[in-house]
């Protein structure tokens, strides 16, 4: 379509998994005159979605994340696009180990299966682990991965289906039009939408987007490393992308999954390194995608010798190299929950940011229900975005920098001290995603990055295709040093 429709009931920004999934269920409401817009292409617009690790655990402390992520569960499932493998939180120290049975203190409340293991279970389910620095292990066996590049494509096509979805890729949002304190128009790269109700589920661009129409989203984004390494050929005899539990090292603030012959480690205990919404690169300048950007050994360094001491005979293997390393952008708040609901600044203008593929389709359900009759199954209340107006309608100042990799990031008194975390309850089980994913751009032995060749030889680059840092460096994989 040349031209965008000179009206619409409601416009959508945002094709990530969460604008995908608003645009879906609406539709599923009975909506009519649905636009759907994303300034990048389809089916990976090049926001989270496109680089999340995928992975969804179901157990929370809050009762309430813990039903969306439930949710969201059952609505892959019934879209084709979901996988089964278990997952296991494990304990380095006797204080996680009480932990965990806190968490399954949580799980039972919430009617969610899951069980304490021994070290010696462990090693039956994952039997590459160090057994030796494992006390103990928390088991939720309805932990699987999604494709959620692949969820979306379905969602929108359903919406068609319906006749009352209209998709516009490859269109940027120039403008917002309010007046009288509601929305009246969206001024896009293909002509205005009248419309009165606009739907922002664009991820780390959302306090961009709201700032024109004269409001805020209190989001920060904020970089999560990521590597793939493989072959791995423990794994090369599995069937399909994952055969073993996915693993979350709380202690070091890390995971570990299979895709299939590959191997992926991910990181929040990295220094903050944060990214003003206008510093985000565009398609164009961006190296892989705009939320893909260089990644900093230095900065995973510490992380890499963490993993090494769990999986030695994985990362170890001198067979094994890097394949693809980033430092992903993703979407953190505050308190660590999401931003939903209607601005209390700006009349017709809904928020649906800070949400992950974790949690996506069910948020898009409970949002749905609350904008047709103002009452979601689901309380949303711990997420609504007017808990944090007042200090949100103002911009903190804070001094600015760069970090090794060139990359412009901001620093403030608006995000928590430890950003590269979530609180207590979220950063133990919401994996990185934003409107996030791995999708069709990742899949089980294939490369997306220049960050390739034997082990020894690890990130002579910066893993991304980005600018070479500055310094060689190599991870000897017989050892842990970095």
């Amino acid at each position: 379509m040349d031209q965008a429709p000179r009206q619409a009931r409601v416009v959508v920004i945002g094709a990530g998994i969460q604008g995908n999934s608003m645009a879906y269920h609406l539709a599923k409401l009975g909506w009519k005159d649905i636009v759907l817009l994303d300034k990048g292409p389809l089916p990976n617009p090049g926001g989270s979605t496109g680089h999340a690790s995928n992975f969804l655990f179901p157990v929370d402390h809050s009762k309430e994340m813990t039903k969306f992520t439930q949710d969201s569960i059952l609505q892959y499932k019934e879209l084709g696009v979901f996988t089964e493998s278990g997952g296991i939180e494990v304990a380095r120290t006797p204080e996680r180990v009480e932990e965990l049975k806190r968490r399954l203190a949580s799980a039972t409340s919430w009617g969610e299966p899951a069980e304490l293991l021994t070290p010696s279970q462990v090693k039956e389910l994952i039997p590459f682990i160090n057994q030796d620095i494992v006390l103990g292990g928390f088991y939720s066996p309805g932990v699987g991965v999604v494709d959620s590049l692949r969820a979306g494509t379905l969602m929108r096509e359903e919406g068609e289906r319906l006749g009352a979805l209209t998709v516009l890729a490859n269109t940027e949002v120039t403008g917002i039009g309010v007046k009288n304190g509601r929305i009246g128009s969206v001024e896009t790269s293909r002509g205005r939408i009248d419309t009165e109700v606009i739907v922002v589920a664009c991820g780390v661009w959302s306090p961009r987007i709201a700032r024109m129409a004269g409001a805020s989203i209190p989001l920060t984004p904020a970089v999560h490393q990521m590597i793939d390494v493989g072959p791995v050929p423990i794994l090369a005899g599995t069937v399909g992308e994952i055969g073993y539990p996915i693993i979350r090292d709380v202690d070091t603030n890390m995971y570990e999954r299979q895709h299939g012959s590959e191997f992926e480690v991910g990181s929040y205990a990295h220094r903050p390194i944060l990214v003003d919404p206008d510093k985000i690169p565009s398609m164009e300048e961006a190296a892989l995608s705009p939320t893909e950007l260089p990644f900093t050994r230095e900065d995973f360094d510490p992380q890499m010798e963490q993993a090494l001491e769990l999986f030695p005979e994985i990362l170890g293997d001198e067979r094994v190299g890097i394949k693809y390393a980033i430092n992903g952008l993703l979407s953190l708040t505050p308190d660590g929950m999401p931003l939903l609901g209607e601005s209390p600044q700006v009349r017709g203008l809904w928020s649906v940011a800070a949400v992950w593929v974790k949690e996506a389709p069910g948020i898009g359900r409970t949002m749905a229900e609350w904008m047709t009759d103002g009452t979601p199954e689901i309380d949303p209340h711990a997420s609504d975005i007017a808990r944090f107006y007042g200090r949100a309608t103002t911009r903190p100042t804070g001094s600015s920098t760069r970090p090794s990799n060139g990359s412009p990031i901001a620093t403030s008194g608006s995000v928590p001290s430890t950003p590269g975390r979530r609180s207590s309850a979220r950063c133990s089980s919401r994996p990185p995603a934003g409107s996030g994913p791995t999708g069709t751009s990742r899949t089980p032995g294939s490369s997306t990055s220049t960050a390739t060749g034997s082990c020894p030889a690890r990130l002579s680059g910066t893993g991304d295709g980005g600018p070479p840092s500055s310094t060689p460096s190599t991870w000897p994989c017989g050892s842990g040093s970095a």
